[in-house]
């Protein structure tokens, strides 16, 4: 699938999607949920050093998507 897929403007393949940042790999998507003892935010810099190439998270009330490529 590509980023594409997903509204934004790029050719970029995902290759995988996870919550947990010890599973991401290059060309993963990281959705960096919080939950009740950890919140996934944290990692988010872990999941980019990892390859991933975009992130999800929650701001408030708001979804924002951010794209490293």
């Amino acid at each position: 699938m590509k980023l594409k897929d997903f509204g934004f403007n790029s050719d970029l393949y995902v290759h995988g999607i996870t919550c947990d940042s010890r599973q991401v790999k290059k060309g993963y998507i990281f959705a960096a949920l919080p939950g009740s003892t950890i919140d996934g935010r944290n990692f988010i810099g872990e999941a980019i050093n990892k390859g991933a190439i975009a992130v999800v998270y929650f701001c408030g009330s708001s979804r924002l998507y951010y794209r490293w490529s």
